[in-house]
């Protein structure tokens, strides 16, 4: 069996140089702005240990809820575990939804082994 390639006979591009490169200026630019806002709001607070802005929540340690969960809805998100009023664990979630990193604030319990 032989495959061809499809070819499709559009006809001359009415736009100018200038103006394919103008667009392609802006996609670049697009692109740019959205690689500094990916980097400023998902990886530098992973980075820094801080609250990801707009996509943070805590949950406090009760009978029900010991834990975090593995798994959210929202991607690119941390959540906090709450502890005897202290922060206890801090989880960012991944582009998913799935837990990619946890911060452990405390040194539970066993002071010498922990730096």
């Amino acid at each position: 069996m032989v495959v061809l390639p499809l070819v499709l006979d559009i006809g001359p591009i009415k736009r100018s140089k200038n103006t394919l490169l103008k667009k392609g200026k802006r996609l670049l630019r697009k692109i740019r702005v959205r690689k500094v806002h990916l980097l400023n709001s998902i990886i530098l607070p992973r980075k820094k240990g801080i609250k990801v802005k707009n996509r943070h929540t805590t949950i406090k340690v009760t009978k029900k809820t010991r834990s975090l969960p593995s798994r959210v809805s929202k991607s690119y998100s941390s959540k906090d575990l709450i502890k005897n009023g202290k922060v206890d664990i801090r989880r960012y979630y991944g582009k998913n939804g799935k837990a990619e990193v946890d911060i452990h604030y405390t040194n539970h319990g066993n002071a010498k082994k922990t730096p």
